[in-house]
């Protein structure tokens, strides 16, 4: 903008040469008469900085001329001089030079006031160069409601399009450098946009457009520039001292708006009050004002008419009253006061500071009333607790506090570390108003609102701490556009200069938010009211001048209640922003009585009017300041006597902390709304009265989760694909859906007191991102609906942090962002409709993208992970005063479960005691003692049919013991079972507690089995219920005697029709209903086995065998039978030291420890839950709370603790430990104390969830979590244990040695002395005899009857011929593949496996027995097996049970055992035993399996059961078919003897011998067939001869010990001919069979599930076995012989001479593999699944070709000295792969150390000494953010590791590998794959070359493949090149993406891919699943170009050995004593010893 000045146009300031602008009009000459001093310039600056001698040869004559004007007037005392008006200055154009501070030079006569003191210049803004930076439109939209707002205004606009200007003021000599420019541009654009900012607009506007541009007020900088600058500043550009954001609008138009309809836009595009348009664009922020002089105000001469003309002119407001009262008080003083004085006795003694009416006399209709309002409202105190500290004296008032525990820094001045105090912390709060700013600019006022109450609360006492806040809003009539309400009318009138109460309802709250959202206060409660109306007498009443209030809580220290008096010497200071001209006036003008008339509001009490005829007490002062600024000698005088009779009220009511003080009660105060407080962290303070149990302790106030901010990323949609098959269901819901898209959302709660910083930023960028994309997050949603379309959020509850937030959080601690507290990740859905869903359509599609049970939608972004709730009260239940009735109220409640003889007799026992229990009590009884956890049933009197049964169910199951070998070390007493094992070789680190190398040493290692169901929670949440039902089993493993090692583990599901879309099985009724409260069959089927299968694949446990079964079926009795209530059965093997069997009894003193993750709210009330007869009878709300939690990582880590304290030997500092399941902490503490006794500290418990209560803290069955006992002494080591592996441990309590359990609840004061005594003074929420809970508890008694089942015979199908039935039979899932199961579960991790699921040549899931070793250095080991058959059991509950034994047995005869006397079961039963008939069948079943197993000589050691297993369907009762599961296991002497169902002797050199076990007999009820035809039968298979199958087993064991028999499988469900079908199956080969059996039909024999086994034996020797099983009395007949190899190869079967079935192999197996295909469809891609289905048809089997003898080994390595070369085996949070690494590198002759990044990070290790850095596999961090991910964040961003890492990189004398994970890892870190290991910029992450993304299949994949090594300069290859090897993967992120084909073609020419996937003709390959991942060109392992560094994603450490292997060709088994890859180890050392400096 131009400038004239004495006629001349100056221009514009513009770069580099402009003229310059004045910035500020000449000061006005105050008076004509005055004659200023004379002045001159003597010189003025050159261009180049040197003075000039004269002035006028620079200038001219023109400037002379112009100072010349200054002779006829008054002299300047500074005028064209200086810095100030013309020289020195910088450039001669800057006429009014550049001032930056313009000093006050003295007094100048004051036009306004004669004589008055004024000052002598213009105050200037110096004009600064303004620099311009536009943002491209699009960068940021423009709000559809403003594009229809202009529209109304203006119809033709077509369009609106907006860019921002960022307008910089920049003060440096010269322009900014081309660095500086582009760091601007940085600042201002999008990091992945180019050319987004620019110096020159975007728009152009065309002649009929109109561009207008809006903007700040520029009076004063924004806060917006203030940050700005700030952010300018902290990134090196010092010049940049304003930065101010407009907007510029361009407006198409058909034609160009007259002015009023331009004027009417401008109105529409801006803020009024806050905002203005920029005619063109700003060149300066100058701005010329007139800084007013101070003046006296003629009091003594001209009255109270000069104080009238100064009430006008300053706006000051004072009353008739006021100017009286002031008039006389001056006169009395004897001067006249300043203008200064005026303003502040108007703004300090104003109504609305001072409340003149609520503290003044009142006369209403012509009484006075006998108080002020202000005394009647102190005198409320009269009748409350004297709880105040303060009262009447402060800015906020308090109330007496407790002792809380806090976190502290040591030194808050400086960088400090914090730590835990304790003090007395008192409550606060104050509240107020802030009306008039906010009717006049809603925004800004309610903001600033905050801001005063916020500062109220501060500045309590000496200080306070701000907590939260509280907001509420009255407005006028919203008339809100197209949406009339009836009762607004629309004919009122609004004044224009107010908001309209629209704008007031909207604009307000942003502001208040905005404001507490930045500042960092939640905002917790408040209101909103609309009220207009005209009332009957014609009276307008409505908030036209709106309500603005604002609360706040907040917390003091007790020591700084008081505020110290003022003392003369102490220093005045201002903390805060400097002096704006900001509300000035703002309480004159708050307290102006002209506001329309308004509904008066105290919150919720309206006030009277005011009185007009009212006085105001008179009152005197003193002395007043004089004009130099002295305080006022007197104040009270000042402020008047009244306050002080108000607090005099005080004295009969209790003392407040703040009451009525300062900002909040009364004087001094800034506010007339200033009544109440404020809060930042709410502590419990202290009881009062509950409404639910009238005299229970309660809690004051909301516990409540102060709100962070929530910041969100997008990642853009396609970075993860949406599953076909979910749109398909979506589209059954919808069908005019076209498409679905999705993007991922992280919610990060960002807990800085400011918002992240560039960097910080970009680092979360990268973490949510991918490294090769660019610009794929960002802070908007990449997702853009259209009106039809439907935008769905998903995202866990909110309710508790999930695991995946969990790890996520650790990666972003580990990265250095320290401030993240919290991520969860939500899925954003756009669905493409044809038409907007309806509301019911909306609710079903959110179900189908939904898990009801675990997520939610987010109708809008998360603002805040705050959960309000209030923790339930510990209260007495009143059993003394209103016995059981209480007790029933209490158990509805509470759920807890109770049945009639629990509530008889807990009312009871608490009567003989003579005290009430508490709501903890009763909920930790309902718990522990539930069904669930004692099993009253198998312990309990049964009387059957009128009979008292002679011994409980246990007892009877206890007695099987008395047959068998007495062989067991635990048994019914500990977490898991064990039986004598044997003494072997494994490897031990020196010290578990810091990094070491590891050694061998011999012990005597023992088997353990563990077994438990975990059904509920299965049914409610499939995936989660059973992610943890497989931790607690797995805790189970752990928690043996005093810690053991976890193995393996085996799983089994039952549940109902599956119902699978578009693929009916006949079978299935579609008519059945299924209840709302479960998961449907076929999410069990699916999500229960992905929860197991995550679980154990995070946590590093192979999952071996199992079984999955689905019914449902109406029964001829009309009941219906079905796994509504599925089973989710989890078993698990491991091993136990010797020394560690048996736990030590707790002494007094002991410490009680918890290990492991925090307390959540999760799992609620599970164990009742659980035990609730009819699940469905509970309330659903009870049902969620028992949904649990499971995080993997966190049970590794636990497990890393407790196996470092197994691996310290003889001093395991483990005393006694136990698992925590049901019942939680109630539960698993009193076990392990018991009888002891202990006292327990709830203060001590780390909480993840700081509003638990105490009950739920006691009860809540969270996961990863077990309870130790210790002494003292070792607590150091358990600590440094829990350091090294991050793991939580606590100290919560000591054993007393009083036998009583003790809960002491000091939450709100934490008992720092954990001392074995109660603590005096102290809530004992429990305090309860041990022996009176666990002990001497009588047992319950069942009444029970048969109820006989009503069978009818099996009828099939007239003429149904064996390949029909086939048709379904071989459907049929308990008889199907279960391939869909075992491809997705890890079965190679430990590198023990030596048995898994899958066999023979085309890994075919069909194992009958799991094997594993004890050490990867023995041959020993243990093997386990399943057993179950229950819908034998509906025809015979008995038989059903005798079956289970012989199924177990039948299976685990194909593993060598000691001796059959020697296997041990876990029995576990699952049945409805409290409904009718069901109990009695349970004990027919039970007293059949122990009978028989006596028989046999086999015991039971352990079990478990769940005798709830039925669901209310509607008004039904379904009920699960009765289940007994039995675990078989035993030790293995050698488990290389295994023999597997897979023929493999083909071409007619194998024998098929069928071993009958019950010959003769050929029963079909309770078949897969029967079940096929939708029947069940009449007569079931039986094991009438127990002899027979003992008889049978040994003489199998003898074969096998010679390695006669080549393969053999039981006969079970499907019978016979699925026996044979499977084994041909799995050898890929056909076979012919003849079966005779006269008289009997074919379906009879062939599909008969009566026990047996069938063989494959050579030949020659098949008549010597037939021969020796019947010398042992067991028939065995030889029925056939094997076939050709090859799919085509043809199953032909006999029987009673007639050709039943004649069918090619692979056509059979196709449709027996059917059903799993169409499960892998719902879970997998299905172009995966329809790829392998296609190969599988096809294949012939793998080709495995050998380069090289592994035998022979390379020739240094026979020379070495030990120890060999040191290798540093890393691992990192949820790296599962390091021990069997170890253990190869150990075979190879390596040193190898065991090293976590902790150890890194803490200085405890360093790489300098040693050779090999090996990353193992596993999940760290979970892989939650990508694979590696957290891995590589830590690496890169940890100073100290990052220094480590690149020193052992660049040194020539290492080497490296990474497997899978580790793979994964080195990728990112660009040490293969053609990125560079450098980073730019320096410090940042890498930019690698390859990185490892989620398979095609779209999950894990557990593969056998093969694998071909390729030439290359890989060193741990050397001379492997040519082979191809069988290998394992396990992996979910193992496709390798390459940057770009370029870097791909580099790694390829360069030899650089030395491993590839290949298929069956040995070519690399990208077939599914030959390639598990869809890896270009097979691509499995990448190497760097000096082949020192290599990186795998299969896994050569878990195949070193022959047995590891899952299939090799017959003879390499026989011949082979070690693996081909353990020659990469051996490669490794030799390259360490002949190249001891390197070789390079």
């Amino acid at each position: 903008m131009g400038v004239r000045l004495g006629g001349l146009d100056m221009g514009s300031w513009a770069w580099p040469s402009t003229p310059g602008t004045w910035i500020s009009t000449l000061s006005s000459s105050r008076n004509s008469g005055t004659t200023r001093p004379a002045w001159s310039a003597s010189t003025w600056p050159s261009p180049t900085g040197h003075l000039l001698a004269d002035v006028e040869e620079v200038l001219g004559s023109l400037f002379e001329s112009i100072m010349q004007t200054q002779e006829s007037s008054s002299p300047n005392v500074v005028m064209f001089s200086d810095n100030s008006r013309g020289g020195p200055v910088q450039r001669c154009e800057d006429w009014g030079g550049r001032i930056q501070d313009v000093q006050r030079t003295g007094p100048m006569p004051s036009p306004a006031r004669p004589g008055a003191a004024s000052e002598t210049c213009t105050s200037l803004i110096p004009a600064m160069a303004v620099l311009h930076f536009y943002q491209r439109p699009g960068a940021e939209g423009v709000p559809v409601s403003l594009l229809r707002s202009a529209q109304a205004v203006l119809g033709g606009i077509r369009a609106l399009h907006r860019e921002l200007c960022y307008n910089v003021s920049w003060t440096g000599a010269s322009p900014p450098s081309p660095q500086e420019t582009q760091l601007l541009r940085w600042l201002f654009g999008c990091p992945f946009e180019s050319g987004d900012v620019a110096t020159e607009s975007f728009l152009r506007p065309a002649p009929t457009d109109l561009l207008v541009e809006i903007g700040p007020r520029l009076n004063f900088s924004t806060a917006f520039s203030t940050n700005v600058v700030s952010v300018c500043r902290a990134a090196g550009l010092g010049c940049v001292d304003r930065v101010e954001c407009s907007r510029r609008y361009l407006l198409q138009c058909a034609r160009h708006p007259t002015p009023p309809e331009e004027a009417a836009l401008v109105a529409v595009l801006s803020d009024r009050m806050t905002e203005q348009r920029y005619e063109e664009p700003i060149r300066s922020f100058a701005v010329a004002t007139h800084r007013a002089p101070t003046w006296h105000v003629d009091v003594l001469g001209g009255g109270r008419t000069e104080l009238e003309r100064a009430n006008q002119e300053l706006g000051l407001a004072f009353d008739s009253w006021d100017l009286d009262f002031y008039t006389e008080l001056f006169k009395k003083f004897g001067r006249n006061p300043t203008s200064v004085e005026c303003f502040d006795l108007a703004q300090s003694n104003s109504e609305h500071s001072r409340h003149w009416f609520f503290k003044g006399r009142l006369l209403v209709d012509g009484k006075e009333v006998s108080e002020s309002l202000f005394e009647s409202i102190v005198r409320t105190q009269e009748k409350s607790n004297p709880n105040n500290v303060i009262k009447f004296s402060d800015n906020s008032s308090a109330i007496q506090g407790r002792a809380v525990c806090s976190l502290w820094p040591r030194d808050p001045s400086r960088p400090s570390r914090f730590e835990k105090r304790t003090s007395t912390r008192h409550v606060i709060f104050t509240a107020e108003t802030h009306n008039f700013p906010t009717g006049v600019a809603p925004y800004s006022g309610a903001a600033t609102g905050t801001g005063g109450r916020i500062r109220d609360v501060q500045c309590t006492g000496r200080g306070a701490h701000v907590i939260a806040g509280t907001a509420g809003y009255s407005f006028g009539n919203l008339h809100i556009p197209g949406y009339p309400l009836p009762w607004e009318d629309p004919a009122l009138p609004y004044p224009r200069n107010y908001a309209q109460p629209l704008q007031v309802a909207l604009r307000a709250s942003d502001g208040a938010s905005d404001y507490g959202n930045k500042f960092g206060e939640p905002v917790l409660a408040g209101f909103a009211r609309s009220f207009g109306q005209q009332l009957p007498n014609g009276q307008r009443r409505e908030w036209i001048k709106p309500i603005m209030f604002s609360g706040g809580i907040g917390a003091m220290e007790d020591i700084h209640v008081h505020k110290e008096p003022p003392e003369p010497g102490m220093l005045v200071v201002k903390v805060g922003g400097p002096v704006y001209r900001i509300g000035v006036g703002g309480s004159s003008a708050s307290s102006i009585q002209a506001w329309p008339s308004t509904p008066g509001t105290w919150i919720s009490t309206l006030s009277s009017s005011r009185n007009s005829g009212t006085t105001r007490p008179a009152w005197s002062a003193s002395t007043w300041p004089s004009p130099t600024g002295h305080l006022l000698a007197d104040v009270e005088e000042v402020l008047g006597s009244l306050f002080e009779s108000i607090m005099q009220t005080q004295e009969s009511s209790s003392p407040n902390v703040v009451m009525f003080s300062d900002n909040s009660r009364g004087g001094p105060v800034q506010r007339c709304e200033d009544w109440g407080g404020r809060i930042q962290d709410v502590q419990r303070t202290g009881p009062m009265p509950s409404p639910a149990r009238p005299g229970a302790a309660s809690e004051t106030c909301t516990s409540l989760i102060p709100a962070m901010a929530v910041l969100h990323f997008y990642q853009r949609p396609g970075a993860e694909g949406v599953p076909v098959s979910l749109l398909r269901s979506a589209q059954a819901v919808l069908g005019g859906i076209r498409a679905l898209h999705r993007e991922l959302c992280y919610n990060v709660s960002w807990t800085g007191a400011s918002p992240p910083s560039p960097q910080e930023t970009q680092l979360l960028r990268w973490l949510f991102g991918c490294p090769f994309e660019s610009g794929d997050v960002a802070t908007e949603s990449f997702l853009c609906p259209a009106p039809t379309d439907l935008l769905v959020e998903i995202g866990p509850r909110l309710n508790f942090s999930t695991a995946f937030s969990t790890n996520v959080v650790s990666v972003c601690r580990a990265a250095g962002l320290g401030c993240v507290d919290r991520v969860e990740c939500s899925r954003r859905y756009l669905l493409q409709c044809a038409r907007r869903p309806t509301p019911p359509e909306e609710a079903a599609l959110v179900a189908v993208l939904s898990d009801r049970m675990t997520e939610q939608r987010y109708k809008e972004p998360i603002r805040s992970f705050a959960v309000a709730t209030h923790p339930a009260p510990t209260w007495h239940v009143d059993v003394l005063g209103g016995g059981r009735t209480e007790l029933e109220r209490a158990n509805q409640e509470l759920g807890l479960a109770f049945d009639s003889w629990d509530l008889d007799f807990y009312t009871e026992v608490f009567k003989k005691f003579g005290r009430n229990p508490t709501s903890v009590e009763c909920f930790d009884l309902a718990q522990s003692n539930s069904e669930h956890s004692r099993h009253w049933f198998f312990k309990g009197r049964l009387l059957v049919d009128g009979k008292e049964v002679s011994e409980s169910l246990f007892e009877s199951i206890m007695r099987t013991q008395e047959k068998s070998n007495p062989n067991n070390v635990i048994k019914f007493s500990d977490n898991s079972s064990a039986i004598q094992g044997r003494a072997v070789c494994s490897l031990w680190p020196r010290d578990p507690s810091r990094p070491s190398r590891f050694e061998k040493r011999t012990s005597t290692r023992h088997v353990i089995f563990t077994a438990e169901t975990h059904n509920f929670p299965t049914g409610v949440a499939p995936f989660s219920g059973a992610a943890t039902g497989t931790g607690g089993r797995i805790r189970d493993v752990q928690c043996t005697g005093r810690g053991a090692h976890v193995i393996a583990g085996t799983a089994g599901y039952s549940f109902g029709n599956l119902h699978i879309p578009g693929y009916p099985l006949p079978w299935e009724d579609p008519a059945l209903p299924y209840p709302r409260n479960y998961a449907q069959p076929l999410q069990v089927a699916l999500r229960a086995s992905d929860g197991a299968s995550d679980y154990g694949n995070k946590f590093g446990e192979p999952v071996l065998a199992g079984f999955a079964r689905s019914f449902g079926q109406q029964l001829p009795n009309g009941q219906r039978r079905e796994w509504i209530k599925p089973i989710m059965f989890s078993g698990g093997i491991g091993a136990m030291e010797d020394i560690h069997v048996h736990k030590e009894p707790p002494e007094p003193g002991m410490q009680v420890v918890k290990v492991g993750g925090p307390v959540y709210r999760i799992g609620v009330g599970g164990s009742s839950a659980s035990s609730i007869q009819v699940q469905g009878d509970n309330a659903s709300d009870l049902d969620f709370g028992a949904v649990q939690r499971g995080d993997p990582e966190m049970e590794q880590k636990m497990n890393r603790v407790l196996r470092g304290c197994v691996e310290t030997g003889k001093a395991n500092p483990i005393c006694s430990l136990h698992d925590q399941g049901a019942g939680g902490n109630g539960n698993v503490l009193k076990e392990l104390s018991d009888p002891a006794g202990a006292v327990i500290y709830a203060s001590r418990f780390q909480l993840g969830d700081p509003t638990l209560s105490v009950l739920e803290i006691w009860g809540a069955e969270y996961q990863e979590s077990n309870a130790l006992l210790l002494r003292p002494t070792d607590a150091a080591l358990l600590q440094r244990l829990g350091q090294r592996e991050r793991c939580p441990v606590d100290v919560v309590g000591t054993i007393t040695g009083d036998g009583r359990i003790v809960l002491v609840d000091d939450l709100e004061a934490p008992v720092t002395d954990v001392a074995p005594a109660k603590p005096s003074g102290k809530k004992t929420p429990v305090d309860l005899q041990l022996e009176w809970v666990l002990g001497k508890m009588p047992q319950k008694e069942f009444v029970l009857s048969h109820n006989s089942p009503a069978l009818h015979r099996l009828c099939l199908p007239p003429g149904l011929s064996v390949g029909d039935a086939l048709e379904r039979v071989l459907r049929l899932p308990a008889v199907a593949s279960k391939r869909y199961l075992t491809n997705k579960v890890d079965r190679s991790v430990t590198g023990l496996v030596a048995q898994q699921q899958c066999v023979g040549p085309l890994h075919t899931p069909l194992a009958d027995v799991a094997v594993v070793a004890l050490s990867p250095f023995e041959t020993v080991g243990a093997a386990t097996a399943l057993g179950e058959q229950p819908l034998k059991g509906l025809i015979d509950p008995g038989a059903g049970a005798r079956l289970a034994v012989g199924e177990a047995l039948t299976n685990l005869v194909f593993a060598r055992v000691t001796d059959l006397r020697d296997v041990k079961c876990s029995g576990n039963w699952m049945w409805a035993a409290k409904q009718a008939g069901e109990g009695a069948a349970l004990v027919d079943a039970c007293r059949a399996m122990c009978a028989v197993m006596g028989q046999l000589g086999v015991a039971v050691d352990g079990g478990k059961d769940s005798l709830s297993m039925a669901a209310r369907v509607g008004t039904d009762i379904v009920m699960a078919p009765g289940t007994l599961v039995v675990s078989a296991y035993a030790v293995c002497p050698d488990i290389r003897a295994t023999v597997t169902p897979d023929l493999k002797c083909p071409d007619g050199k194998g024998a098929l011998l069928y071993v009958e076990l019950c010959p003769e007999r050929h029963r079909l009820g309770g078949s897969a067939l029967a079940q096929c035809y939708s029947q069940l039968g009449d007569s079931c298979p039986d094991l009438e001869n127990p002899d027979s199958l003992a008889a049978c087993f040994r003489v199998t064991q003898q074969l096998l010990q010679e390695s006669v028999v080549s393969a053999g499988h039981d006969v079970s469900d499907g019978g016979l001919v699925t026996c044979l079908l499977e084994m041909a199956f799995a050898g890929n080969c056909g076979l012919q069979a003849e079966l005779v059996a006269p008289g009997l039909s074919a379906l009879g024999v062939l599909f008969a599930e009566e026990l047996g086994l069938v063989l494959e034996v050579p030949s020659a020797v098949a008549g010597d076995v037939c021969r020796r099983y019947e010398e042992a009395g067991v028939r065995c007949l030889p029925i056939g012989q094997t076939g050709p190899l090859g799919p085509q190869s043809m199953v032909r079967l006999r029987v009673n001479g007639q050709e039943e079935l004649a069918r090619p192999v692979g056509d059979l197996r196709a449709l027996w593999e059917a059903t799993s295909f169409q499960l892998e469809r719902l879970q997998a891609s299905p172009q995966c699944v329809e790829q392998e289905e296609r190969g599988l048809a096809q294949r012939q089997g793998p080709s495995f070709t050998l380069t090289f003898d592994p035998k022979i080994e390379p020739p240094l390595l026979g020379q070495m000295a030990r120890p060999g070369p040191r290798v540093a085996i890393l691992r990192e949070e949820g790296s599962n792969g390091d021990r069997e690494m170890v253990a190869a590198f150990v075979m190879a002759g390596f040193q190898a150390w065991d090293v976590t990044m902790q150890d890194l990070y803490a200085g405890e290790v360093t790489l300098e000494s040693f050779r090999g850095l090996v990353f193992v596999g596993g999940f760290s961090y979970a892989d939650v953010l990508g694979s590696a991910k957290g891995w590589a964040a830590s690496v890169t961003f940890n100073p100290r590791a990052r220094a480590q890492f690149e020193a052992f990189h660049r040194r020539r004398d290492t080497f490296s590998l990474g497997v899978c994970n580790g793979c994964q890892l080195m990728a990112l870190l660009g040490w293969v794959g053609g990125g560079s290991p450098t980073s730019d910029p320096p410090g940042g992450a890498v930019r690698p070359g390859v990185l490892l993304a989620p398979n095609d299949s779209g999950r894990f994949e557990s593969r056998f493949v093969a694998l071909a090594v390729e030439q290359s300069p890989a060193v741990m290859l050397q001379g492997m090149a040519g082979s191809t090897l069988g290998i394992w993967v396990a992996h979910g992120e193992g496709r390798m993406r390459f940057r770009s084909p370029e870097v791909l073609a580099a790694v390829t020419s360069g030899g650089l891919a030395p491993l590839r996937y290949v298929d069956d003709q040995g070519q690399p390959t990208q077939e599914y699943p030959l390639n598990p991942n869809g890896s270009p060109l097979g691509i499995a392992g990448l190497c760097s170009p000096d082949g020192r560094h290599l990186a795998m994603m299969p896994h050569p450490e878990r195949c070193v050995l022959p047995w590891q292997w899952a299939w090799m060709p017959p003879d390499w088994r026989r011949t082979m004593e070690v693996s081909p890859w353990l020659r990469m180890f051996q490669n490794a050392c030799e390259w360490c010893l002949e190249h001891p400096e390197g070789e390079f």
